[in-house]
């Protein structure tokens, strides 16, 4: 009675199955059928002797023989998905307040593209004009320095593969004109703290390394620039500096648009812009011993 009522039950709900598709998306995966046989074989050794062992035999055995059946059918529904697929599990995101998260795990843009034509570096921490309490990322990192310079920094190294396989492409680092230099004795600044010198401090040594990677990659077909994209525009970073808002966000958003796309600056690289005009930065970021400095300091870092 067992195995005719598994054989029965068998070709009804798996008719079912092939009549019915599945409720989750195939996106190219496949039936774990080795799991299905376990189970099933699984759920004959443990059921059938009980069905033997009682008085009501023939009624457990034709129960049995369906619920092993069932785990036929119902494992036709459960499908390995490919690594990479909509609905499989994805490596945690590297947040840019963990910078160094980012070696750790893939960026969430490489299992859904191989190759990528712009990155603009644009998260980012801003201050308050009386800002003076030094706040720590989750890797215990200044929190300033750790979201505007070295989560930039990190993740542009983990994408350059990317950057490559799409040449002609463009880096975009968003800094800002409000610029300072990194006391290389104390890059996580702790003395006289406030919250407008360490964001100073950051957006400056973020051009630094605009510049040696856009040395670095001459000829590639990549190029980096870095870019004051407008003054106090009304975003929420800015309206939390308790400053009033001097630009449009029209004009920020256009002068990033330039960098991404403008057919006339392709091949630049290696500069700094305020808005839509091509600008001076501080001068450590045209000085090369501060910047290698200021690299040897940010691999110690990351």
């Amino acid at each position: 009675m067992f195995w005719l009522a598994a054989a029965v039950s068998a070709l009804s709900l798996l008719a079912v199955a092939v009549l019915v598709p599945p409720s989750r998306p195939a996106c190219g995966g496949h039936t774990d059928w080795r799991g299905a046989a376990g189970l099933t074989v699984a759920l004959v050794l443990l059921l059938f002797p009980l069905s033997r062992a009682t008085v009501w035999g023939w009624a457990s055995g034709w129960t049995s023989g369906c619920l092993a059946a069932s785990a036929v059918a119902a494992m036709f529904w459960v499908r390995v998905e490919p690594a990479g697929s909509p609905t499989s599990p994805r490596p945690p995101a590297a947040s840019p307040t963990r910078p160094t998260s980012l070696g750790d795990s893939p960026p969430r843009s490489q299992p859904r593209t191989t190759k990528l034509d712009v990155l603009v570096n644009n998260a980012g921490i801003g201050f308050h004009a009386e800002g003076t309490e030094r706040q720590t990322s989750a890797d215990g990192y200044e929190l300033r320095l750790a979201v505007n310079y070295l989560a930039p920094v990190a993740l542009t190294r983990e994408l350059l593969p990317l950057l490559h396989r799409a040449t002609p492409s463009r880096i975009v680092n968003i800094a800002s004109m409000g610029q300072q230099p990194v006391h290389l004795d104390d890059p996580q600044p702790t003395r006289e703290y406030t919250d407008v010198a360490a964001y100073r401090r950051s957006k400056l040594a973020l051009i630094c390394p605009t510049v040696d990677l856009a040395e670095e990659l001459s000829g590639t077909g990549i190029t980096v620039n870095s870019l004051h994209p407008a003054t106090f525009m009304p975003t929420n970073m800015s309206r939390q500096t308790g400053l009033d808002v001097v630009d449009s966000l029209e004009q920020g958003v256009a002068a990033t648009r330039r960098l991404v796309d403008l057919p006339e600056l392709a091949g630049v690289t290696g500069r700094y812009f305020d808005g839509e005009q091509e600008g001076r930065a501080a001068a450590e970021a045209y000085d090369r011993e501060y910047r290698r400095r200021l690299a040897a300091v940010t691999e110690s870092l990351l």
